[in-house]
């Protein structure tokens, strides 16, 4: 155990200080009274504040000081007297004996901290400070909202909002610092957001003297670190609320104690630990909540990184030498969001889950009766009514892509749950019956009277509560429940739930409702049976064939008694038949079926008889036709490979390019209004690619890439009806550089690699890389570099066997991180790219396909990419609106940047949706070291991409990566590995490592999962589930249109065989035709057409 660095401080001496007296370290040392009795003055700028400090007697006469303005530095002055003041900051320096109090949300500090230097007895309350830089313009503090340097004691900041707009980078430092001996300090009921930065107990492994200081019920959301970074000294942390750690948390280092108390931890990276140092701190944890699907605990070999958890124990034992009490943990997210920060009634716990008002509406001006009067008649013992649902659980039906359930219950009306039909079921569900008289279900904005129907039905024993055409609130007499549903049965365009809050308002019940914590939560990390996770309770997918409809399932989070399956031939739960109810399995086949309309709904029965019912899938048993039989000239075209792009019926330029466009389909996601070469309204142009023209094939595709027009490029079938290379690097052959690049080629040597490696003795093995890697890995060859694809461009690579080597195309242009050219409007689609191995920094940047400049409206569709020098698909400098999908992939090992640099702000417009394609590395790349990198799929940089139905063979680890404010939602993928691997990998590695890279952003991981495979590709054992969350992720679904949103709901698979059949059978070059297009097959027949074993 760790040497004490300090002698005990004196403990208390008296009672502990009632609700609106400071607690913690604050109170020894003589206590912390700031400057009650003394004069009482109001300040609206920072000069009025100056002037009060230099206007006492003495630099000990005590003041308190109201602040009814907004402080910036434009109203701020020095000012001269007791005092020594700054007009770039509010110091007290060389000052005692004062009170800086906020009236109502007045008290605002615009750009301009607040430094404390040689001062003791300091209250600083209900103030809102925010923005304070230490670079940029203009700078203030060095950076700090709250600063405490050079021999500080007895200081209580209480009530107050610190926040920043960044961390470093954008030039902000802390939100409240300790050095150089800071000492007797509490922080309360204070809201810390959106900073890098929370703040230190000491500056450097040598400032050694900073120690006792408690933080009790603070808010810290969305911070990267430092909640705080403690050196040396002693804290004690309780009953705070952390909703958004990005990179670490309390950190104690060089001996530093703290102890950690019944505080609740959400969506945080790395809570607890020594990180960044060997030098170890030392921690004592009790009762605190670690949320286990998103808090997550990264660990390193390093020596500089030392985590408290998965497996939380304590490593030292502090004594606490002042009483207090503790709020039930569950009770945390609620009571802090209720009380922390400034400019509201002032609030602190009442002790038994609620909040005691104690100012309402902080003291004004005109409460005074003269200088002298106080706040004494202020308080207010009036309790409020809790929502109940802030500390309870919800789950419900299948839900809309990108929505949660637990959105209901967050206290936010910018996000919501949708159920994935007209019908659904929501539900808020504690561990212990509570009591209940008052419901209040608010719609999201935009969606307000969408529902048109509604049952409010308390689950324990079955009752109505209420029902209904119009949501809002809803009061009855005091039931006693563990959860209670909201069903609704009717709705008119989609029904989107923003809170379903849940009250008690007869106080004489409210003492039912003082629920222990652990019959709610999970203190720190012990094993639970709690099913309160925000991942789908229900997915159900229904596969039709001519006769017969094939079922399968995931559930997550219930333990399963029954199953049962119902079936209807109308949208009606109610009037559903039972068709089975001995299910074992989670699949089924109801056969025997004639052409109709079917309904279906499974039922899963919990081990506490709790019924969980999926919203319904619907199919259509009379509309299985293989073609759409409404051209079949057009179908002819594309599938013959016999039938030249001129030769069919279809005569003008206009018709085939509108066949063309018609039968590959349109994109779904980001980039659903792209067309490509096809203009509706007749301008279109088709392009022929072949062999016999003057000009080569690379110069006739750049001819036709180079220009705005519409341009649909296809490939002569008879030209290329064998496997023919073009190599766009061959347009620089003319050119000098390049010649002696290859010890002075020929212009055929160059354009021919085979012969320019047989006349310079090259083996056929080292050819290409030799040719590509070596001679011609230089950064003056701007010959060779990417040819940019204007706008309004489709290239189709249908019924052709070209193949792209070394390199491909950008779309766009950029130069220094800034745009020189915007391309929009471009598909590319069912070509074949072929790389000469991998480089890694080759000099050229040999991307298949880069969208940058902001470039917008791309469809990257159906291509295969194998081996690629660099990336397959990157997206920089602010391109947006782009979707990948149906691609295979083959051992590639960087598919894509999203944002090549991290300072770059333009890449906050990327958005992508990647869907359906095919991630695969061979058997033999498995463990080659080349493949043990991030694989960015994506790596992500302030952007966003939404990846659903993506299918990944042979991805051992670090499959993505958010960086800089990136956000990805990764929904309903699968990876599927064989057991039997060249490095000994098993599922807990994979669960470990297939995704872990989060640095600064969001990461939503929800219905995903890795599979371990026999050696033939069959799934082995159970998945595991790669469920988890970090930060902040937008619902990009709800960002897509109407036909987006409809056309992946009905086609969207649940990870397992059928998915992966799907994809396999459908992605890459040649692969059948998806959904996207009305030209393809049902779901049925391309997953039976899906080629067996492995990918």
């Amino acid at each position: 155990m760790e040497s004490a660095q300090y002698p005990e401080p004196p403990t208390q001496s008296s009672d502990p200080l009632t609700s609106n007296k400071v607690q913690g370290y604050a109170t020894l040392n003589g206590g912390t009274t700031g400057g009650e009795g003394g004069k009482i003055v109001y300040a609206s700028t920072g000069s009025e504040i100056n002037q009060a400090l230099c206007s006492r007697e003495t630099d000990d006469t005590p003041l308190i000081i109201y602040v009814n303005g907004t402080i910036k530095h434009e109203n701020t002055s020095k000012s001269s007297g007791s005092c020594d003041t700054t007009d770039s900051e509010i110091q007290f320096k060389g000052v005692k004996n004062v009170s800086l109090i906020g009236v109502d949300d007045l008290a605002v500090f615009d750009q301009i901290g607040i430094h404390l230097r040689n001062t003791s007895n300091i209250i600083l309350q209900n103030l809102h400070i925010k923005n304070v830089k230490k670079s940029g313009i203009p700078t203030s503090n060095g950076g700090d909202a709250i600063g405490m340097e050079t021999d500080v004691f007895n200081v209580w900041v209480d009530h107050c909002t610190l926040e920043a707009s960044g961390g470093e980078s954008q030039g902000y430092d802390s939100l409240l610092d300790m050095k150089a001996t800071t000492q007797y300090v509490t922080i309360s009921y204070t809201h810390y957001r959106n900073s890098g930065r929370g703040g230190l107990m000491g500056s450097t492994d040598g400032d050694n003297t900073n120690t006792w200081v408690s933080f009790h019920h603070n808010y810290y959301e969305n911070m990267d670190s430092r909640l705080p970074l403690l050196r040396h000294g002693t804290a004690h942390s309780y009953n705070n609320y952390y909703s958004g750690i990005a990179k670490s948390g309390l950190n104690p280092r060089a001996g530093g104690r703290i102890k950690v108390e019944n505080s609740y931890f959400e969506n945080a990276f790395n809570p607890i630990g020594t990180f960044y140092t060997s030098d170890m701190g030392y921690w004592e944890l009790s009762n605190n909540y670690f949320d286990p699907n998103t808090v997550a605990w990264q660990q390193s070999d390093s020596d500089d990184w030392y985590p408290a958890g998965p497996d939380l124990t304590s490593t030292t034992s502090i004594k606490i030498p002042y009483d207090y009490a503790l709020d039930p943990v569950a009770c945390v997210p609620a009571l802090i969001k209720a009380t922390a920060g400034a400019g509201k009634e002032i609030k602190v716990s009442d002790g038994s889950c609620g909040e005691l008002i104690l100012i309402k509406g902080n003291t004004s001006e005109t409460d005074q009766n003269d200088d002298n009067s106080s706040n004494e008649n202020q308080t207010d013992t009036n309790v409020t009514s809790t929502n109940l649902s802030l500390v309870a659980g919800s789950d419900g039906s299948s839900k809309v892509s990108g929505t949660s359930y637990a959105n209901v219950r967050d206290d936010k009306l910018t996000t919501y749950w949708s159920p994935n039909d007209s019908t659904g079921r929501i539900s808020i569900k504690w561990g212990t019956n509570i009591n209940v008289d008052k419901v209040k279900i608010v719609e999201a904005d935009g969606f307000v009277g969408n529902v048109t129907g509604w049952e409010l039905i308390n689950n324990t024993d079955s009752t109505v509560l209420a029902s209904g055409n119009l949501l809002g609130e809803v009061t009855f007499s005091t039931i006693q429940t563990k959860k209670i549903d909201l069903i609704i049965t009717s709705s008119k365009g989609t029904a989107a739930i923003a809170e379903f809050a849940v009250y008690m308002t007869n106080n004489d019940d409210s003492d039912a409702n003082s629920v222990n914590s652990t019959d709610i939560a999970n203190p720190d990390n012990k094993t639970s049976n709690d099913n309160d996770q925000e991942n789908p309770i229900i997915q159900l997918e229904a596969i039709p064939s001519s006769t017969e409809v094939t079922l399968n399932w995931l559930s997550s989070n219930i333990a399963i008694a029954e199953q049962k399956l119902y079936r209807n031939t109308s949208n009606s739960f109610a009037s559903s038949n039972l068709i089975s109810e001995t299910l074992t399995s989670t699949s089924y086949s109801d056969s025997d079926l004639i052409e109709k309309d079917y309904y279906y709904w499974l039922v899963i029965i919990d081990t506490s008889g709790i019924e969980h019912i999926s919203s319904s899938v619907s199919v259509n048993l009379e509309n299985l036709q293989t073609i759409n039989p409404t051209n079949d000239a057009c179908q002819e075209l594309i599938s013959n490979p016999n039938l030249n792009w001129l030769e069919s019926t279809l005569k003008s330029e206009q018709d085939i390019v509108a066949c063309l466009a018609t039968s590959l389909g349109k994109p779904v996601g980001f980039a659903d209004q792209t067309t490509g070469g096809y203009d509706p309204k007749g301008n279109s142009s088709l392009v022929i690619i072949n062999t016999s023209d003057s000009l080569s094939p690379e110069e006739q595709i750049l001819d036709a890439i180079s220009s705005a027009s519409y341009n649909w490029i296809v490939f002569d079938k008879k030209d290329f009806a064998t496997e023919t290379h073009i190599a766009m690097y061959k347009l620089g052959c003319s050119d000098p550089n390049v010649l002696e690049a290859l010890d002075n080629a020929t212009e055929a040597e160059c354009r021919n690699l085979d012969l320019w490696c047989q006349n310079h003795n090259v083996p056929d093995a080292q050819c290409q890389d030799t040719f590509f890697n070596d001679k011609l890995n230089d950064t003056s060859l701007t010959a060779l570099k990417l040819k940019m694809i204007n706008s309004n461009t489709s290239i189709d690579g249908r019924g052709a066997k070209a193949k792209f080597l070394f390199n491909g195309f950008k779309i766009g242009a950029d130069d220094s991180g800034k745009s020189t050219h915007i391309s929009e409007n471009v598909i590319i689609t069912n070509n074949y790219f072929i790389g000469a191995g991998h480089d890694e920094d080759h000099k050229l940047d040999p991307d298949m396909i880069r969208s940058t400049g902001e470039s917008n409206n791309i469809w990257i569709h159906q291509n295969t990419f194998e081996t690629t020098g660099d990336s397959a698909f990157d997206i920089k400098v602010g391109a947006y609106n782009i979707s990948v999908s149906f691609n295979k992939l083959i051992n590639v090992k960087r598919a894509a940047l999203h944002g090549s640099s991290d300072s770059r702000e333009i890449n906050s417009q990327i958005t992508s949706t990647i869907h359906n394609n095919l991630f695969i590395t061979n058997d033999d790349m498995y463990g080659d070291s080349q493949f043990n990198t991030l694989r960015r799929v994506p790596l992500m940089r302030r952007g966003q991409s939404h990846l659903f139905n993506n299918v990944f063979y042979g991805y051992r680890k670090d499959i993505l990566s958010v960086r800089a404010g990136g956000r990805i939602l990764f929904e309903n993928n699968m990876i599927l590995n064989k057991l039997n691997n060249s490095k000994k990998d098993n599922m807990d590695y994979w669960l470990e490592s297939v995704i872990r890279d989060f640095r600064d952003g969001g990461l939503e991981i929800t219905s995903s999962y890795v599979w371990a495979s026999d050696d033939k590709c069959q799934k082995i054992a159970d998945a595991g589930d790669l469920t988890k969350s970090y930060g902040s992720t937008p619902n990009m679904f709800a960002l897509y249109s109407k036909a987006s949103q409809e056309l992946i709901s009905a086609n969207k698979l649940i990870p397992g065989d059928n998915l992966a059949k799907y994809v396999m059978a459908t992605a890459g070059k040649a692969g059948l035709t998806p959904y996207n297009s009305r030209h393809a097959n049902g779901q049925a027949k391309i997953i039976t057409s899906a080629p067996s074993g492995c990918p």
